[in-house]
């Protein structure tokens, strides 16, 4: 069975055939830039790139925080998760990605911290909300 199907493949793509298609995705994940962290032995944090940004994401198993840094270092955006399969499946990936020893030192640590990126967070939530009611009440006409 598992020869039809791979003769099949063959026919569609030679790719397939010479092990081009997964030798350039393992040389794709190689040349990816994510750095991985575990701070205190609890909290696991994951740095990588987004075009020319830095997302972190730092978790203490309970939530997740991501924060999306510009290359000067101000905070772009930022979500905090707290859904527990979308938790454990970051912490899944954070111990993953330092057992393949993609481990580090992250670039801006106070966005891997915790605390400090969760309170960032919260900052920037409250500058928006209240740029958006200062917005919304110049197009009332007050």
């Amino acid at each position: 069975m598992w020869s039809v199907f791979f003769v099949f493949l063959s026919y569609l793509d030679r790719n397939v055939v010479r092990g081009d298609f997964l030798r350039s995705a393992l040389e794709a994940e190689k040349e990816s830039k994510e750095t991985f962290s575990v701070i205190n032995g609890t909290f696991c944090a994951k740095m990588s790139m987004v075009g020319e940004n830095f997302l972190y994401q730092v978790s203490d198993g309970a939530e997740v925080v991501r924060t999306v840094v510009s290359p000067a270092g101000k905070l772009v955006n930022c979500s905090v998760t707290v859904n527990q399969m979308q938790v454990k499946s970051f912490m899944h990936e954070c111990r993953l990605g330092l057992l393949d020893h993609r481990g580090g030192q992250l670039a801006d640590a106070r966005f891997a911290r915790m605390d400090e990126s969760k309170g960032m967070c919260r900052e920037l939530r409250a500058e928006r909300s209240a740029a958006a009611r200062r917005g919304g009440m110049r197009a009332q006409g007050f």
